[in-house]
């Protein structure tokens, strides 16, 4: 009898120990379930900048892109106003063939509309101007996603 009840309480003492083990097992698992959860929190936070900071650029090349729209739209009206005002020239040189006096008058329509030309013609290049500085601008800022 008392040999078993020393193998009860040796296998009580082995059971404790196991047990004991089982639930340090179970702390190191929970402290490092603890720390890769931590982690994958970290690393969403980073995504989750990195996902505004593309969402930002993205952004930023949308308004470049629209700034690009507004100012070939407003070179073509320049052109367009080229091409009227050298129509008016071209009709004024034509009737100013035909009578001096017409040829007077039209001397000084086409120098208003050489005027109103060199005016639209500056126009025209600082609108090129500005169109290269954005296409520059949305190079770069597409440059920044290639692989």
């Amino acid at each position: 009898m008392a040999s078993e009840v020393r193998n009860l309480a040796e296998q009580t003492k082995q059971s404790a120990v196991q047990i004991q083990q089982m639930i340090q097992g179970i702390k190191e698992e929970t402290t490092a379930t603890a720390g890769i959860m931590s982690s994958t929190m970290e690393r969403f936070a980073e995504l989750d900048e990195a996902v505004h900071a593309t969402e930002q650029e993205f952004n930023t090349i949308s308004t470049s892109i629209s700034q690009t729209i507004v100012e070939t739209n407003a070179m073509t009206k320049e052109l367009n106003a080229l091409l009227e005002q050298n129509d008016l020239i071209t009709k004024a040189m034509h009737g100013a063939v035909n009578i001096s006096q017409e040829n007077a008058a039209a001397i000084e329509e086409i120098t208003a509309s050489t005027d109103e030309q060199v005016t639209a013609i500056s126009n025209v290049a600082k609108a090129a101007e500005r169109l290269n500085e954005l296409s520059m601008r949305l190079n770069q800022d597409i440059a920044r996603y290639r692989l």
